[in-house]
């Protein structure tokens, strides 16, 4: 990936992609500097490699392990609440649309309070083990190994 990066010499000022609007140049302000024209202003063009994003961390089998578990229990409930067709509906599936849906279900408030306790400690438990931050886990891995999941239900329901 590149960013082009534009330089006025003489200060050191610098602006990503974009040429400045305006430029206080001798004393004046000037607009309507183009690639055309920046040389006279002092301004010189810079295309810059830009290193590849850090690929997101893999789950260990432990961790995939202790995600089902978790799925498992939301499925659960999502079947309990007769909420099958509401989740796989779900556009963006993340825990705020869950709980917001098992609150449209009317979920009694002891399941709620589980769901919210075991997704904490999910939470916990993956920035623990995973050595990243929950955005990297969320993004990189675990939104969509729920989704995929939920809206594979009611096959991923296993009984212990």
């Amino acid at each position: 990936m590149q960013k082009t990066v534009y330089t006025h010499t003489a200060s050191g000022q610098s602006w990503d992609y974009l040429l400045p609007k305006i430029l206080r140049y001798n004393g004046k302000s000037v607009m309507g500097i183009t690639e055309a024209n920046m040389a006279q202003f002092g301004i010189v063009k810079t295309v810059v490699e830009l290193p590849d994003p850090p690929a997101p961390p893999q789950p260990s089998e432990e961790v995939v392990q202790a995600t089902a578990a978790i799925i498992n229990r939301i499925a659960e409930l999502v079947v309990g609440y007769d909420a099958i067709d509401d989740v796989k509906a779900l556009e963006n599936v993340n825990i705020e649309n869950l709980l917001a849906l098992a609150q449209a279900k009317n979920v009694k408030p002891e399941d709620m309070a589980l769901l919210k306790e075991d997704l904490v400690l999910l939470k916990t438990d993956l920035e623990g083990k995973m050595d990243a931050n929950w955005y990297q886990i969320w993004n990189g891995w675990l939104k969509g190994a729920i989704a995929d999941a939920l809206r594979q239900m009611p096959s991923i329901i296993t009984t212990n």
